[in-house]
């Protein structure tokens, strides 16, 4: 599975950190499907590093805790085995996946996948192609991991009320150290998702220049932070309400429903809103 917290827990482990985990969160949220190819060569450099499972579980875990993509916010949300299966089993269709795992492999314990559907990984002698597999079912006990305990900890009504508190971009900007300009600014998108960049710097009384150098240095765009804080408030709406998708999509600044489902869609590798919303319907 090439959902982005695979390979990030790898880079952490190895201790391969981003200059800055905010933006990295904000980029994930906004495309949390990586190619395969980039997940294969992940595998590939870090097959040779001895990393165990636990750790790679806890690394999952920590990124879980904060993942504001579309998807992420199912993880985070589910009660139930059945949900995460449905989650796991959409994205196995129509997400990037360097080997399709579905969920009731996943349940029954996963093994090392056989070197056929591992074939961007070719090309390595046969003890790394070992390790690389091995790498790869560890990755998938560690998803598996994650989710019993995301589901431990959801079954108490009063957590699902606080996950959903919490899937905003500024609680994600104030935990992860952004800084008061960038929290200010995410602030503001959140209340008022239809307004400009420039309009935010107006309320903010900064000036667009100073702006953009903090951007800059965390290696993102004003209008990127813009388009994270419309996507969570709008995916936050739609799992936790039965509103239209068209009244969901004007509240949170889209021109429409159409063009929310094609965030959204962007976000998942392929996985619609209206399918995020039947994962967690009652």
């Amino acid at each position: 599975m090439s959902y982005h917290l695979a390979m990030r827990s790898l880079l952490i482990a190895r201790r391969a950190v981003p200059a800055h985990r905010f933006s990295d969160c904000v980029h994930h949220t906004l495309v949390g499907d990586l190619p395969t190819e980039a997940m294969a060569r992940e595998i590939r450099h870090t097959a040779h590093q001895s990393l165990s499972a636990r750790a790679l579980s806890e690394r999952m875990a920590e990124l879980m805790a904060v993942d504001l993509n579309p998807v992420g916010q199912v993880f985070r949300l589910a009660r139930s085995e059945a949900v995460h299966q449905r989650i796991w089993d959409a994205y196995n269709r129509s997400g990037n996946v360097v080997a399709p795992v579905y969920f009731e492999d996943l349940s029954d314990g996963p093994q090392a996948p056989a070197p056929g559907p591992l074939s961007l990984l070719s090309g390595l002698d046969r003890s790394a192609q070992v390790k690389a597999q091995d790498l790869h079912a560890h990755l998938l006990n560690s998803y598996k991991t994650s989710f019993e305990g995301r589901r431990r900890s959801n079954r108490a009504e009063a957590a699902w009320g606080g996950q959903l508190a919490e899937m905003r971009v500024s609680v994600l900007a104030r935990i992860l150290g952004a800084g008061p300009l960038v929290l200010e600014l995410c602030e503001v998108f959140e209340a008022f998702p239809r307004a400009k960049v420039q309009e935010a710097c107006a309320r903010l009384g900064v000036h667009p220049r100073a702006l953009e150098r903090r951007m800059r240095e965390l290696g993102i765009t004003a209008m990127m932070l813009k388009r994270a804080c419309m996507l969570t408030s709008a995916t936050r709406h739609l799992l936790s309400t039965q509103q239209p998708l068209n009244e969901i999509a004007r509240r949170h600044g889209y021109a429409d429903g159409a063009h929310l489902s094609k965030a959204v869609s962007l976000a998942t590798g392929g996985i619609s809103a209206s399918q995020c919303r039947s994962f967690v319907a009652p």
